[in-house]
């Protein structure tokens, strides 16, 4: 079938897959792994990339199951998953810059070592804010206006790169070289080469440059990735297509790297998987044209492959999403059957959108009738009408033996009972729908929706008046204490499975504000990542300081943090201080070691004043 042709492409030429959503695209890039295996490709000649860690981890989960098997005989014979080279383009590029650190200084005039660090955004920024700042350049006094131009400076070091490498204009001409983004792009990239950093572009630039100008470095990648495989090629910008061309060798490309039938062993192929319909990243320079692109590039060698069968939606959903690729240009329509319209409606902002959402939910939930929300209220009203409940107010009480200690720590879903303020011996059942940090008074925050009436109350943890229910009285403890069979109340968005999806966890912040200014409850899944928790943050600052004592960024988070009294012009002073051969930790250190000297060192006792004699006085 199709997903068999493509595993079993040619192991000496190009492969272009393209595949639908569903379509069992990750089945066949790894398949295609396996057999590459079985074909006699060494494990480490391997090269698979994705776009995503996620994808990356999937992809790792994935091969070690299809080709390790047990886990416990993988570790006995040594786990052949392990072996391969899987990862984004991103990790993949930072191991080869790491290996490869030395050359860079030939390359661009600038030392790296490989103990580098990778700057986040945010490092980013005070690079950028501190040099608009040294060289009277504009930087606003918003975070906004910061993050544009932090954005330009490092859009126009890309463009700087690919026009040097591709041997094109810049965008702009000679004009464009005089504006600010583009005076600030050499004196912050001395900035990172002094700190010993890079960031996320530099993984993707340096080692092109690197594959570009330095030909020994690209013969031996060339032969340790004989066997490269892509994922999400679609989205893959001029860089990272220009990546992975010079990892094919050009006897490839015009046919005469193959290798014929000595196996896969010595042989070279490159196997893309992507969809143009599913380019989304255009706004950060991905180019959906790179499917023809590598195509016109490898003519010769080149073979294509269609996975057109969705095997994980139904015909419905297949033919809703057709059509809205097809409805690009409209408005507003109507789409799939009568009986289930989907409505498809374009907004100008994330808040006209978060309006619109909010809208339709607070329509559901009052049982209007507009448009889509009016059918899915009477389909909720007739559920219940068939089921003989009553729509009445109910009262959820539970008893004071029903509840547990006192709750100290609240967590989302958590059930409990709240006090009555009038009457101490009633407690109103309760859910836990939101929870914040650690306040000043060094108490948890947190938001209770009210099982009777849906109301929500914010409330300081722990709280004598709020009680646990116990796992093994929740069942008694959730009948309400009147009418059992009753309904509950639309506003019950939980019960009645209203759900909102939203691409990137930045969308929530217009859709929580929304939803709150319509009125409706609701729990947010998910939070904000792991590592980018302030606490954490600063942790990673010293670890980084061990591994690279130049790094400025780490230095300038971990200096105050327990603070330490030290401020901006004691900071700045400190690291403008220059001292041959010494690193920041070891200017620190010899601070610290001549302060300590100076406080050891003994002190002169204060001469005493002889005492004066007074007139007349004879001496002894």
């Amino acid at each position: 079938d199709a997903q068999a042709n493509a595993v079993t492409a040619p192991v000496d030429g190009v492969a272009v897959v393209t595949a639908g959503p569903g379509s069992g695209k990750t089945r066949v890039l790894t398949r295609r792994v396996a057999w590459l295996l079985a074909t006699g490709a060494p494990p480490r000649q391997i090269l698979c990339v994705t776009f995503t860690n996620k994808a990356a981890r999937e992809m790792k989960e994935r091969l070690g199951e299809l080709l390790d098997g047990d886990a416990a005989a993988a570790d006995a014979r040594g786990s052949v998953a392990r072996r391969l080279n899987v990862g984004t383009f991103h990790s993949i590029c930072a191991k080869i810059l790491r290996s490869y650190a030395d050359c860079m200084e030939a390359l661009t005039g600038q030392p790296l070592a490989s103990d580098f660090s990778i700057y986040s955004p945010s490092e980013c920024s005070k690079v950028v804010k501190d040099l608009a700042s040294t060289h009277n350049v504009d930087a606003g006094t918003e975070r906004a206006e910061l993050n544009k131009l932090v954005h330009k400076v490092q859009k126009a070091k890309i463009e700087q790169m690919e026009s040097m490498l591709l041997g094109k204009a810049p965008p702009g001409g000679a004009a464009a070289r005089k504006t600010p983004e583009h005076m600030l792009v050499p004196f912050y990239t001395a900035a990172l080469r002094k700190a010993n950093a890079v960031d996320f572009d530099d993984l993707l630039l340096l080692v092109w440059l690197l594959l570009s100008r330095d030909g020994r470095a690209r013969a031996e990648l060339q032969d340790r990735f004989r066997h490269v495989l892509v994922d999400e090629w679609q989205d893959t910008n001029i860089p990272q297509y220009s990546l992975i061309k010079h990892l094919f060798p050009p006897g490839a490309a015009k046919g005469e790297g193959g290798g014929g039938g000595d196996g896969a062993g010595n042989a070279h192929s490159l196997f893309v998987v992507g969809d143009v319909d599913q380019s989304i990243y255009g706004w950060r320079g991905a180019e959906a044209e790179n499917t023809e692109k590598i195509i016109q590039d490898f003519e010769s060698i080149t073979k294509r492959y269609s996975l057109r069968e969705n095997y994980r939606s139904s015909s419905e959903i297949t033919t809703v999403a057709s059509t809205i690729i097809g409805e690009r240009d409209t408005t507003e329509s109507m789409l799939g059957r009568a009986a289930r319209p989907i409505r498809m409606l374009r907004v100008a902002t994330d808040t006209e959108q978060a309006d619109l959402v909010a809208k339709e939910i607070r329509a559901v939930l009052e049982g209007r009738d507009v448009t889509l929300t009016g059918e899915v209220a009477r389909g909720m009203a007739a559920t219940a009408a068939s089921q003989g409940k009553s729509a009445e107010k109910v009262e959820v009480t539970v008893k004071r033996e029903q509840l547990g200690a006192v709750c100290s720590k609240p967590r989302l879903g958590l059930r409990v009972g709240v006090r009555d303020e009038a009457e101490a011996n009633l407690w109103h059942l309760a859910e836990v729908v939101w929870v914040g940090g650690i306040n000043a008074q060094g108490k948890t925050p947190a938001v209770l929706r009210y099982a009777d009436n849906g109301e929500q109350d914010e409330l300081d943890f722990p709280d004598p008046d709020v009680r646990v229910v116990p796992q093994a009285a929740k069942d008694t403890a959730l009948e309400p204490a009147g009418d059992a069979t009753a309904a509950p109340k639309p506003e019950d968005t939980r019960r009645w499975g209203i759900a909102v999806f939203y691409r990137t966890n930045a969308q929530s912040r217009a859709l929580e504000a929304a939803l709150s200014r319509a009125g409706v409850s609701y729990v947010l899944q998910g939070n904000r990542g792991f590592f980018a928790r302030k606490e954490v943050l600063d942790v990673m600052a010293y670890l980084r300081l061990l591994g690279n004592p130049n790094d400025e960024a780490a230095f300038t988070r971990a200096v105050n943090y327990p603070a330490r009294g030290a401020g901006p012009g004691t900071v700045k002073a400190f690291m403008d201080w220059q001292h041959e051969d010494l690193s920041l930790l070891g200017k620190l250190n010899l601070l610290l070691r001549l302060e300590a000297e100076e406080a050891a060192a003994p002190k002169p006792k204060p001469k005493r004043k002889k005492k004066k004699k007074k007139k007349g006085e004879e001496d002894a």
